[in-house]
């Protein structure tokens, strides 16, 4: 049997942010070419979605280029959004279905009900294990009530305040300029009742009369 070659080259590997895909797999991008390479779920090497790791591209016989995680350079955060749940008598908590990596809860002295929404605490990678070790913060939502399931996703996505990711975005059109600028040269007669006269079924309105009485 012949032995394949799967020596990596340093301009065959780059950094990038693990984006997860529903089967556990994920994605990201070459930061000088832009191109996508997609990663078997059995090659994450224990990525979480949006952790920044390490690249490597081997070329398959000569016919495609294979991608997968060689190292996870930066975790994107050791406190998380999980669902428990236990198998036997260990917890575990869920990020989200088919994660690459396990993470079990250690010293679990609280009660909750399967799938409850918690904040937990990672305390261990344990980088080049198939398991992290965890603390439990707090549990946040019983899996019953209707708010658990936007908890979960936002806490997916990283968005564990979502009044202040809204605050930090910036529009990227200033549409006040716009309004000053386009009110230049014009006379303002806002103050008068205007009525349109376009069909109803029309797509814009644009011509209307007003009435005004003159003594």
């Amino acid at each position: 049997m012949k032995s394949q070659n799967n020596n990596i080259s340093s301009e065959n590997s780059f950094y990038s942010v693990f984006f997860v895909l529903e089967n556990g797999g994920g994605s990201v991008l070459h930061p000088d070419t832009n191109e996508k390479f997609y990663i078997k779920r059995v090659h994450a090497r224990g990525a979480l979605n949006g952790d920044k790791v390490k690249i490597s591209l081997m070329n398959y016989r000569g016919l495609y280029l294979r991608a997968r995680v060689i190292e996870v350079a930066e975790r994107r955060s050791k406190i998380l959004n999980a669902k428990l749940f236990n198998v036997g008598k260990h917890t575990y908590a869920s990020l989200y279905p088919y994660q690459a990596k396990k993470i079990k809860l250690k010293g679990m002295n609280s009660n909750f009900d399967h799938l409850d929404l918690a904040v937990i605490e990672v305390i261990d990678w344990r980088e080049g294990h198939k398991t992290a070790y965890a603390k439990l913060v707090k549990v946040i939502s019983k899996d019953s009530h209707s708010i658990s399931d936007y908890l979960y996703v936002t806490g997916r996505h990283g968005i564990l305040d979502l009044k202040k990711q809204f605050e930090n975005l910036k529009p990227s059109i200033d549409y006040e300029e716009i309004l000053v600028k386009n009110i230049e040269g014009r006379v303002d007669l806002t103050r008068l009742e205007t009525f349109t006269i376009d069909p109803v079924d029309a797509k814009d309105f644009d011509d209307a009369i007003s009435i005004t009485k003159n003594n």
